[in-house]
């Protein structure tokens, strides 16, 4: 019980609220914390963080990236503790290791996705990753879209039925259409 109006104003009953949805978030999804909170490692493998990802089919490649990449010292850091120095040192450390620009904001994507979802659970009060920049691309290779030739030609070879195992994938003129026509990502059209 937080308490009775007018004792406690609205402001200050949200404020414990929003205080104590944390503990209450944690609680009902059945994650284990302490006075501290969940550490990351955790968090990341708990029903509560896989409920929501197992939505996107690239959850395990996201999954895999966060469990192989991300530093110990922060996997074992509950998540009210970590900072975005922390995370700007991972991300100098991948820098300095000679990982590419996009690479470490793929990184920095998927830790930015852990943080969001702590934030919106209640979990942590500010999402950190708010104070962290992605990096600059440099000389970035501009991707370019396919010729009408390219077109014709990919549009051509996806209809041939006369090739080999066409009968195997006679769903691809559809994906071909649905990609030329709209724009999509692969993980987007298999989504």
């Amino acid at each position: 019980k937080i308490g009775e109006y007018p004792s406690i104003n609205l402001k200050t009953a949200k404020a414990i609220a929003s205080k104590h949805s944390g503990s209450i978030v944690s609680k009902a999804s059945g994650l284990f914390t302490n006075d501290k909170g969940i550490t990351f490692g955790d968090y990341i493998e708990s029903d509560a963080y896989q409920a929501v990802g197992r939505k996107r089919s690239s959850h395990q490649v996201i999954m895999d990236n966060l469990r192989s990449v991300v530093p110990q010292s922060i996997h074992n850091t509950p998540l009210k503790l970590i900072t975005p120095e922390q995370v700007n040192s991972f991300i100098d450390g991948r820098t300095r290791a000679g990982k590419l620009s996009q690479t470490v904001n793929k990184n920095i994507t998927n830790i930015r996705s852990v943080f969001k979802q702590a934030f919106v659970s209640g979990l942590v009060e500010s999402n950190i990753m708010d104070r962290v920049r992605s990096l600059d691309i440099k000389d970035a290779k501009e991707k370019l879209a396919l010729t009408p030739d390219e077109r014709q030609r990919l549009i051509k070879a996806v209809n041939d039925k006369t090739s080999t195992g066409y009968h195997q994938r006679m769903h691809l003129p559809i994906y071909v259409a649905l990609g030329l026509d709209t724009g999509l990502r692969t993980t987007e059209l298999l989504e």
